[in-house]
């Protein structure tokens, strides 16, 4: 579908029905409670995966409920609300920000070169089980199992908290009559 024209209550509902539909799968697999870096056996690697390729399209350029654009839906709809409930709207955007200027880890190689979790997490998927990314691939060949878990894991921690703050603002405005969605 991507970031075609769509009404805000069409692209809100779209991500309260994703997310409801998410949480639900990862719920169900998710049994991964830690992860150090230890070498995650393939069920615990194959949850992580399973996880992040979800989550991957609350932030991806193009996606219809990429986070940032239904938020920005959020704000085109907050105008004629009361203050107290365009505060949850600000804040949720302020928070956003923040959010993503935080790298939850980082990897450094060679020569003053480093990753972030989001990047070892975007070539994990990428390499392996949505496209077979052969540079991809070879980027994170050398990265022991156990980090490269460890990473995915934070990023999937960092972007799960992301998201659940977004369905926790639109389900109160939802629930209180202020939001409606498509």
């Amino acid at each position: 579908m991507g970031e075609q024209d769509l009404s805000n209550a069409e692209r809100l509902g779209a991500f309260v029905n994703c997310y409801e539909s998410d949480t639900a799968i990862i719920g169900s697999i998710l049994k991964v409670k830690e992860v150090h870096d230890h070498d995650p056996t393939p069920e615990e690697f194959s949850q992580l995966l399973v996880v992040a390729i979800l989550l991957r399209k609350y932030f991806m350029k193009g996606e219809t409920v990429k986070l940032f654009s239904v938020i920005n839906a959020l704000v085109k709809e907050s105008g004629q609300w009361p203050l107290s409930e365009k505060e949850l709207v600000s804040d949720l955007r302020r928070w956003e920000n923040d959010a993503n200027e935080q790298h939850v880890q980082e990897l450094c190689y060679g020569q003053g070169k480093c990753l972030t979790a989001e990047d070892i997490t975007g070539m994990v998927i990428y390499g392996g089980p949505l496209h077979g990314d052969v540079e991809k691939i070879k980027l994170v060949a050398d990265i022991p199992r156990g980090q490269l878990a460890s990473m995915m894991n934070g990023s999937n921690e960092k972007r799960c908290y992301m998201v659940s703050q977004c369905y926790r603002v639109i389900k109160k405005l939802s629930d209180k009559g202020t939001l409606k969605l498509a």
